[in-house]
C-alpha cells in the first residue's frame, strides 16, 4: 500500500497508520484476520539497534493495533514474530475474565482479580469473543498450551 500511496513504509507515518487501521477495522468487521506485510528488516541488515530489535518493534506495533500476525521473508525472522504474536497471554487473560464472572454469578460488573480494575459486560463479551475465535482457528485454549 505504501507504494501506491507514494510514501515510505514507516510505521510512524500518520497516513500509513490510518490506512492500516482502516484495513484492521474492515477486516475485523467482516470477521477476518489481518496479517501484516513482511518486514524489510532482515538478518543481513546492518543497523545500530540490530535487526531483531527493529523487527520486534514492528511486530509489537502490529500486534497492539489489532493485526493477527506478520509475514516473514527470512527464516531467522520467525522466532521474533512468533514471540510477539504469541496469543497465550491473551487467552489466559480471557480465561481469567470468564473465571472472575463465574465466581460472581449474576453480576454485570466486578473488579478484576488480576488487574484490580473494573470489568463490565463489554469486557466479558471481549473475553468470550477471544476464546471463540481461538476455538475457530484451532489455537490452543487450554491452560497447558
Amino acid at each position: 500500500m505504501s507504494l501506491e500511496l507514494g510514501i515510505e513504509r514507516d510505521y510512524q507515518l500518520a497516513l500509513l497508520q490510518h490506512v492500516i487501521m482502516s484495513l484492521v477495522v474492515s477486516a475485523k468487521t467482516c470477521g477476518l484476520r489481518l496479517i501484516d506485510a513482511p518486514s524489510r528488516v532482515i538478518p543481513s541488515t546492518q543497523s545500530v539497534r540490530g535487526w531483531q530489535a527493529l523487527l520486534e518493534e514492528e511486530c509489537r506495533w502490529s500486534f497492539a493495533n489489532g493485526l493477527s500476525g506478520k509475514l516473514a521473508v527470512h527464516p531467522a525472522q520467525t522466532a521474533t514474530i512468533h514471540a510477539v504474536f504469541d496469543h497465550r497471554a491473551r487467552l489466559a487473560w480471557a480465561r481469567q475474565v470468564l473465571a472472575d464472572f463465574a465466581d460472581t454469578p449474576g453480576k454485570r460488573s466486578l473488579v478484576s482479580s488480576v488487574t484490580g480494575g473494573y470489568m463490565g459486560t463489554p469486557t466479558l463479551k471481549q473475553a468470550q469473543a477471544i476464546l471463540a475465535q481461538a476455538d475457530q482457528t484451532d489455537e490452543p485454549t487450554s491452560p497447558q498450551a
